[in-house]
């Protein structure tokens, strides 16, 4: 059901998705309509921050500028098998482990 923060079948191949998060992190004061945030794969629903172990660039779910372009490596991040996340979910963290933010 929309809304309800429930998994449902989203664009990524069949892959579960959930709901965009709209509640910003905590230490962060972004303002919810300077940008959009996407839908997330279900195994990434509660994080923030996304790594490419390949590339080793992360992006900002949160942030995003053009959704369809985001979907699009979304999907091919999760079929290559190499997304990550990070543990504070921060690009501080990101950063620290070699992770360049890429803004999509």
């Amino acid at each position: 059901t929309p809304g309800c923060g429930v998994t449902r079948a989203g664009l990524l191949g069949g892959a579960l998705v959930a709901p965009p998060s709209r509640v910003p992190s905590r230490g962060s004061r972004r303002r919810l309509l300077a940008s959009t945030s996407v839908d997330r794969p279900a195994s990434f629903a509660d994080h923030r921050f996304l790594g490419d172990r390949r590339t080793q660039e992360v992006y900002d779910l949160d942030e995003v500028a053009d959704e369809d372009a985001m979907a699009v490596v979304l999907e091919e991040l999760i079929e290559s098998g190499a997304p990550t996340c990070f543990a504070p979910d921060s690009l501080a963290e990101a950063r620290n482990r070699g992770y360049r933010l890429r803004t999509v």
